[in-house]
């Protein structure tokens, strides 16, 4: 419990910031980084 409760102390301003602006996200973020990742499984094997 106390390590949860140290978790939500260090990011407190983003869980608020969620509820109080439920329109921003990190989608564009996500995709970016699925690019990413789909590259990286393609590059395996070429060196």
């Amino acid at each position: 419990m106390k390590k949860f409760v140290n978790t939500l102390k260090a990011h407190w301003e983003g869980v608020i910031t969620k509820f109080t602006c439920p329109g921003v996200n990190n989608g564009i973020l996500e995709g970016i980084n699925q690019k990413i990742q789909l590259a990286k499984r393609r590059a395996r094997g070429f060196a």
